[in-house]
């Protein structure tokens, strides 16, 4: 069997070569059948492209005549737009001049209105001089009618007044004749007068010398001297209180021995009633009286100042 193996039989040969060639075809078709399908593949997609590719342009068509047809329409609204602003102009311009005209007229009336103003306002300032005018006219009508009545009402109350003076220059003569004599009874009054008030200014000069009353620069009247007078009496009679109530205290201690003077000089002592007090006073009045005559010489002046 081993030296069968490389024997070639009659007929296998040109099978082989078939068989190789089927094989050989076989893998060509395939080839062709696969680069087949590919292009069928590839067509088909390009066909699927170009079918999108047409709804594409078929949209893009459409929205250019949408585009057209709206810049139609806007072209028109343009067109629209532009002839209404061209009569809105037309309008404006119109109104303008219209404006201009009635400003123009309108100062024209406003200048006619302000000198209205002023020719009525002129007018009222003369009507109301006129009426001040006529006011102050009469007001001095009736002030030279009161003139006039007051002045004929002078004149009767001169009239009158002249017969009065006849009447009190005979009146007055005739007191002047009485008077004379009034004149010499109160000049002889006078002089009774100035010699009583001579004495008496040499009475209060006695009594001030003697109270030794000094005058004071600038005060001569007689009311000085007597109100000087008067102060010098008071300290006359504060110092007798003084010299009385020293001399009973100095008898007082010429009698008793270790009396409390300092308690003395604040008055009555303490824890009596007023009717026990009353009753003291009554005790010691005979006893105050005769030290009061002892002491009288030394603390009261003398009656007579010119007995001193």
């Amino acid at each position: 069997m081993g030296a069968l193996d490389n024997v070639v039989l009659p007929g296998s040969q040109a099978l082989q070569e078939c068989s190789r060639g089927k094989s050989d075809f076989l893998r060509l078709e395939r080839g062709l059948w696969e680069r087949f399908n590919l292009e069928r593949e590839r067509t088909r997609e390009l066909s699927m492209q170009v079918a999108a590719a047409q709804g594409v342009i078929g949209d893009l068509q459409r929205r250019e005549q949408a585009a057209q047809e709206e810049a139609r329409r806007s072209e028109a609204k343009l067109q629209a737009v532009v002839d209404k602003a061209r009569l809105d102009r037309e309008e404006f311009q119109a109104a303008a001049e219209k404006a201009r005209h009635d400003a123009e007229e309108l100062a024209r009336l406003k200048g006619e209105h302000e000198a209205l103003q002023k020719t009525v306002e002129r007018i009222r300032r003369e009507r109301q001089k006129a009426w001040q005018d006529r006011d102050a006219e009469k007001v001095r009508k009736e002030e030279a009618e009161k003139v006039a009545a007051d002045l004929g009402a002078e004149v009767g109350q001169l009239q009158a007044q002249a017969r009065e003076l006849q009447a009190s220059v005979a009146r007055e003569r005739q007191l002047k004749a009485q008077s004379e004599g009034e004149l010499a009874r109160l000049r002889e009054a006078l002089d009774a007068e100035r010699t009583e008030h001579g004495a008496l200014r040499d009475a209060v000069h006695v009594v001030c010398d003697d109270l030794s009353v000094v005058q004071g620069e600038g005060t001569s009247s007689l009311a000085a001297r007597v109100l000087g007078t008067y102060r010098r009496a008071r300290e006359i009679a504060l110092e007798a209180l003084r010299t009385g109530v020293r001399r009973a205290f100095g008898v007082f201690g010429s009698h008793y021995s270790g009396i409390n003077f300092a308690g003395m000089s604040g008055g009555y002592a303490a824890g009596y009633s007023e009717a026990e007090l009353d009753e003291i006073d009554a005790s010691v009045l005979d006893p105050a009286e005769a030290l009061a005559k002892l002491l009288e010489d030394e603390a009261v002046p003398p009656a007579d100042p010119r007995a001193s």
